[in-house]
């Protein structure tokens, strides 16, 4: 099931990515670990999802976005693209 509003949590609404969304920001963020030259991509499928998200989002939180499935995922394609040399 695709969920597209805000998770409940411990009575605070959290800002969460649908399944859709989430799936396909890991896709492109391990194609972007592969070639970088994708980057591109993962911003535009970034921007899109969290568009929605902003509208709904208290800024005085500590984060726009509560996802630690995805976060995992950012952190070891970071420990990936650090490993790449981009100067040839």
């Amino acid at each position: 099931m695709v969920e597209n509003s805000p998770k409940e949590s411990k009575g605070n609404l959290k800002s969460t990515l649908s399944d859709l969304d989430r799936e396909a920001a890991i896709d492109r963020l391990y194609d972007v670990a592969l070639d970088p030259a994708r980057y591109e991509a993962l911003l535009d499928h970034w921007e899109s999802a969290l568009r929605p998200l902003r509208a709904e989002a208290n800024f005085e939180a500590p984060r726009l976005l509560d996802d630690p499935l995805i976060a995992g995922h950012f952190e070891r394609a970071s420990t990936f693209l650090d490993r790449v040399d981009t100067t040839s």
